[in-house]
This record gives C-alpha cells, structure tokens and sequence, in this order.
C-alpha cells in the first residue's frame, strides 16, 4: 500500500512540473490571446505603460525569441523594447472612439526557427480630459416676480461632454458667483436695472437635468436681475436672470452666457453679448 502511494505521488508531482513548464513563445496565462490596458494618451503623451506592462510571452526576447507586431491594414500604433509597448503617437479615445486597438504579436523561436502568431487586444480606458461645452446658447427665458417658489423657470440648460462612460456624465448645480457684474445698474427711475448675484434664489434640484427653479420669493422693487452661476461638472457658466414686474407683465428677460472651460484642460471664454427688450405695459 505504501509503495502504490508513493509511486502515485511521484506521477502527480511530474504531470504537476510538466504543466509548470510553458514552452517558448507561449502565453505565460496559458490563454490563446493576449489582453492589455492602456490610458488614452494625456495632450500628446506617449509615454504611458500598458497592464501588464510586458507581454506575458515565455522566452527572452534578446537570447531566445524574435518579437514582432503586426498591424494588418493600419499604421503601427506601438513598437516593442523587449517585451514592452511603446506608443508611436497619442492615443485619443474620444475623437476616435477608440476603445481598443487590435494587432498580431510573432513570436519565433531561435533554436528552431519554429514561429506563432498570437492576437493582442489592447483596451484604450478614458480619462476625464473633455470640460462639458454648454449648447444651444444664449439661453433667453421671461420670469414673472409673482413666480411661486418651487416653479421651474428654465428647462434647457445643456451641456455635452465628450469623454466616455462615467467621465461624460453631466451634472449641474448653482454655485456663489464671483462677484463681477454684480451691484451694477443701468437707466433711470421705472426703467432702472440692479443686478445682485441668484445664489440661494435659484437652484437645481435635479442635478443631472438642467432645470432652473426658483428657491426663494422674488422682489422686483429690490432686484431685477439676477447673474446665476450654474456648474456643469468641470466647466462654469454664468446666466443672467432679469424679473418682472408684477405690473408689467411682459417685460422680456434675457440670459447672457460667459462660456468658461476648466483650466486644467485649456482655458478659453466664449462671451454671448447681452440685450435687453423694451418693457411695455397691457
């Protein structure tokens, strides 16, 4: 019994060496293919590494095998140093819709010249590198003083964001303005505009839908224009809000919109001029 017992284990430890041992130019993972990620490139960077960062092949590249890619019906987006990719341009998820790239790994054994050709998928991830960009701007609405608290006094504010999944969800919220533009007035007596900041008189209760409601009792005697800073995500912008008054009705108000991209991916002001109706009574 003994001896059956040992003979017995000295076949599993060898079928277990056996397994242990993969052949030159095979898949470490014992897979038929090999899969990588990679971030898109930041601006025009180059230099990210893949995970894995070495293609799990067995053999040495410089003494034991030959490594090649094969790129069938594109320009090469990588080379090799040793078992590592290297990019040879940026890589741009977004502009692309690049979520992976797919290419052929050779690999041809020295001692034999014996040669296989393995498939690679790289998967491109995304990076937050897209500030959301308001459309269909100017935004123009009308806002009586009598408006109720809660009413929604804006449905359209839109923002799009280029970057994929996760990254291109747009939420919205008001935020305290800066202070700019803020205590003006313009004209005289009946005619006279005063702009104080709406933080606190409107708010987004629904932070991924871009609807304006009013938070607090408005007074047109006080203020006739509010200057709202609604955020969308990453990127601010800044909305004009005049009242009316209750006994003139039809007093149009118009928004004027300061586009302002987020710094950290390029600064630039896009201005949309800002006009205002003549008020008239019924």
């Amino acid at each position: 019994m003994t001896h059956w017992f040992w003979c017995l284990l000295c076949v599993i430890l060898h079928l277990q060496d056996a397994h242990a041992k993969v052949g030159l130019c095979e898949v470490e993972s014992g897979q038929s293919n090999i899969i990588l990620d990679i971030e898109e490139s930041r601006g025009n960077a180059i230099d990210q590494r893949t995970v894995p960062e070495e293609l799990p092949v067995s053999g040495d590249p410089y003494n034991e095998t030959m490594l090649e890619l094969i790129f069938p019906g594109r320009a090469p987006l990588f080379k090799l140093n040793g078992k590592k990719l290297q990019l040879l341009e940026p890589l741009d998820r977004d502009d692309e819709n690049l979520s992976h790239v797919v290419f052929q790994l050779s690999c041809t054994v020295k001692s034999t010249n014996k040669k296989r050709t393995i498939p690679v998928i790289v998967r491109v991830s995304d990076i937050n590198d897209n500030a959301p960009k308001f459309i269909n701007t100017p935004y123009e609405t009308t806002v009586p003083e009598l408006t109720p608290v809660g009413s929604t006094i804006f449905k359209n504010v839109d923002a799009f964001d280029a970057d994929a999944g996760v990254n291109g969800i747009v939420e919205y919220s008001i935020a305290p303005g800066d202070g700019s533009r803020i205590g003006s007035s313009e004209g005289v007596g009946r005619n006279r505009i005063t702009t104080a900041d709406g933080y606190g008189y409107f708010s987004i209760n629904l932070p991924h839908q871009g609807q304006v409601t009013v938070n607090r009792t408005l007074d047109y005697e006080r203020t006739q224009r509010y200057l709202v800073t609604i955020l969308a995500s990453v990127s601010l912008d800044l909305v004009l809000i005049t009242l009316i008054d209750r006994s003139c009705p039809e007093l149009q108000m118009k928004v004027e919109i300061d586009q302002a991209i987020d710094s950290d991916v390029g600064a630039e002001i896009m201005t949309y001029t800002y006009t205002r109706n003549e008020a008239w009574l019924i």
